[in-house]
C-alpha cells in the first residue's frame, strides 16, 4: 500500500497545484491543513506518517508566502518539531521530514540573522544528507536547502571552509540534477520536480558563491548575471514564478541593466492574475493584489541614493510603477504604458471576464450558457459585504475552468 494512500481530497488536489497541476487556492489550502492535522492526530503506519507530516510542514509554508507574517513561519517549524517528535528516527520518512522541517528552520533564522537557529538547521541538514544515497532525487532535494544552510551560516562566521563546501555541493547537486533520468526511482512526478529543483538549484547557487566571494574578500571579475530565466520559471507555480520575477527584477535595478528588469517586471505581471485566485472574496482579491503591487515587508536591496539614472526604488512603491520606470530606462516607451496598465487591471481584467456577453453562446450552447451566467452572479454576490455564498467552508468554482470550456465550444 502507498504511502499517498488516504490522503484526503483537499490535501491531494492542492498537493497536485504545488507539482504544477492548477493554482494554489488559499481557501482550499487551510481545508486541506486542518484535514492533514485531523489525520495526523490518530494512529497511522510510520511511512504514511512521516509523508502526511512532510506534506503538512509543506502546506503550512506555503501558507506563509501567502501571508508573509514571521509567526506564521515560527508555526511551520514548531509543527514539523511536534510531528518528528511522534516519528521514530528509523522509520524511512524519518530523513524526509526533518529535511523540510530544517530548511524552513534555516528560513526563519535567516530571516532573523540568528546565527545559532542557522547553524542548528545546517547541522541538522548535513546529518540527512549523510543519510541518504548520494545523487539520488532525495538527496538532491536536502542537498540544495543544506548548500544554502551552510552558505548562509559560514557567512556569518567567516568561514571559507563553510562557503568552499557549500559551493562544492551545489555543483555537485547540479551534475545530479542532469543525471536524474537516468535513476532507477524517476518517474513523470520526479520530472516535475526535476524542473522545479531546477530554477531553485541556481538561486541557491548564486546565493553561495556570493557569499564565497563575500568571506574570500575577492571578486573573480565582474559579478555573473543573474541565473533567472523566463522560459525555465514556467515549470514554477504561479506564486514562485512571480517571486523569482520580482527578486530578479531588483536584481537587474541593482546592476542597472534595465532590459532584464523590463523582462523580469513583465513575468511578474503576467503570474500576478493567476496568484490572485478568482476564487476569494472579492476584498481577499484586494488585499492579495495590494500586497503584491507594493511588494513584502521584509528589507529591500542596498543603496538609498537615488540618481537620475536610477528608477524610484522607496519602500513601498507598487511594482506596476516599477515596470514603467524600468521601461522607460531601457527605451521601451509603449511597454512602459502597458504595464502600467497591467498591473492596475488585475481584478478588472477579472471581472469582465464574468461578465462577458453570453448571447452567442446561449444560441449554440444554451446549458454552459446557463452554467456560466449562474456562476458570473455567484461571483457578483460575493463582492458586496458579508461572507461568501454557501458559508465560509464553500468552494466557488472558478469561472476559468468553466471559461476553458467555454473556449472549446464551437457553433
Amino acid at each position: 500500500m502507498s504511502d499517498l494512500d488516504g490522503l484526503p481530497p483537499d490535501a491531494a488536489a492542492v498537493r497536485a497545484a504545488l507539482l504544477g497541476a492548477g493554482a494554489s487556492d488559499p481557501r482550499r489550502l487551510a481545508l486541506a491543513v486542518d484535514q492533514l492535522k485531523a489525520v495526523l492526530a490518530g494512529p497511522l503506519p510510520d511511512g504514511r506518517r512521516g509523508f502526511f507530516a512532510s506534506t503538512l510542514v509543506q502546506f503550512l509554508a506555503v501558507q506563509f508566502t501567502f501571508s508573509e507574517r514571521r509567526e506564521d513561519l515560527e508555526r511551520v517549524v514548531r509543527c514539523g518539531d511536534e510531528q518528528l517528535a511522534r516519528l521514530a528516527p528509523t522509520s524511512p520518512r524519518y530523513v524526509e521530514l526533518l529535511c523540510a522541517v530544517e530548511t524552513h528552520r534555516g528560513d526563519y533564522g535567516m530571516l532573523h540573522q540568528h546565527e545559532p537557529t542557522v547553524a542548528r538547521a545546517s547541522d541538522a541538514l548535513a546529518w540527512a544528507v549523510g543519510r541518504l544515497p548520494e545523487m539520488s532525487a532525495s538527496w538532491l532535494g536536502c542537498a540544495i536547502v543544506y548548500a544554502q544552510a551552510l552558505g548562509c551560516v559560514s557567512a556569518m562566521r567567516r568561514d571559507v571552509s563553510g562557503t568552499q563546501e557549500a559551493v562544492r555541493l551545489v555543483e555537485l547537486a547540479a551534475r545530479c540534477l542532469e543525471d536524474l533520468p537516468g535513476r532507477p526511482e524517476y518517474s513523470p512526478e520526479l520530472a516535475v520536480l526535476r524542473e522545479q529543483l531546477r530554477p531553485a538549484l541556481a538561486t541557491v547557487t548564486e546565493l553561495v558563491r556570493t557569499a564565497h566571494d563575500d568571506v574570500t574578500w575577492y571578486r573573480y571579475g565582474d559579478p555573473e548575471p543573474s541565473s533567472w530565466d523566463p522560459a525555465t520559471e514556467r515549470a514554477l507555480p504561479p506564486r514562485a514564478r512571480f517571486e523569482n520575477a520580482r527578486v530578479a527584477l531588483n536584481s537587474a535595478v541593482s546592476s542597472q541593466n534595465w532590459v532584464r528588469a523590463t523582462d523580469a517586471a513583465e513575468a511578474a505581471l503576467e503570474a500576478l492574475p493567476l496568484v490572485v485566485s478568482q476564487a476569494l472574496h472579492r476584498d481577499d482579491r484586494q488585499a492579495v493584489l495590494r500586497t503584491a503591487l507594493l511588494g513584502r515587508r521584509y528589507p529591500g536591496p542596498g543603496g538609498t541614493v537615488r540618481t537620475v539614472d536610477l528608477p524610484d526604488r522607496l519602500a513601498g512603491t507598487s511594482l506596476a510603477r516599477t515596470a514603467c520606470a524600468v521601461a522607460l530606462a531601457a527605451g521601451r516607451t509603449e511597454q512602459a504604458a502597458a504595464l502600467l496598465e497591467q498591473g492596475r487591471a488585475v481584478l478588472m481584467g477579472q471581472d469582465l471576464q464574468a461578465r462577458s456577453d453570453d448571447s452567442d453562446l446561449a444560441a449554440a450552447h444554451p446549458q454552459v450558457a446557463r452554467e456560466f451566467t449562474a456562476l458570473a452572479r455567484r461571483l457578483r454576490e460575493t463582492e458586496g459585504a458579508g461572507e461568501p455564498v454557501g458559508g465560509v467552508g464553500a468552494q466557488v468554482p472558478c469561472p476559468r475552468r468553466r471559461v476553458g470550456s467555454v473556449g472549446r465550444c464551437t457553433g
